[in-house]
């Protein structure tokens, strides 16, 4: 009597182990990018509560003057992390906008300390403050901007 395993023995533990593989390993890429997405939301929080200590200190800071190039001269964090950081205040709330890079390649978190999400376009962040502009052409060309009104000379 031999002792071993048959061809088809060997064939159907590879297929059971190829099901096992097609079933994990898109979970394990989902846990993985929810960590990724997690850990760069609560380093965008902590760029926003540094902000906060910086007020505190000094009541006269403005954290609209941040940005990628000064953070670490103005709040002592590394920059290494980030293409481009903006903040803004609406109502007396500072806002944040950091496109990553490195480990946060193709990330973007936007929003206030309390209501911050990371997306993957700045599309998908519903704080763009750059007012819309709708451009009249002919004869004479006109830039409408957010609250303007406009009536043709001729009409």
């Amino acid at each position: 009597m031999k002792k071993g395993f048959t061809l088809i023995e060997l064939i159907a533990v590879i297929v059971v182990l190829s099901i096992i593989l097609a079933i994990t390993v898109p979970t394990i890429i989902g846990i993985i990018e929810t960590s990724t997405k997690n850990a760069f939301e609560s380093d965008a929080k902590m760029v926003l509560k540094a902000v906060d200590y910086k007020k505190l200190l000094n009541e006269d800071f403005n954290p609209e003057v941040i940005n990628k190039d000064n953070i670490y001269e103005l709040l002592g964090l590394s920059n290494a992390n980030y293409t481009n950081i903006s903040i803004y205040i609406e109502d007396n709330i500072p806002e944040i906008t950091i496109i990553g890079k490195g480990k946060w390649n193709g990330l973007i978190a936007c929003g206030t300390y309390k209501d911050i999400k990371v997306v993957k376009s700045t599309k998908d962040c519903n704080n763009d403050i750059t007012p819309p502009v709708i451009t009249i052409l002919g004869d004479n060309p006109f830039n409408m901007y957010a609250g303007d009104s406009y009536s043709d000379a001729g009409a």
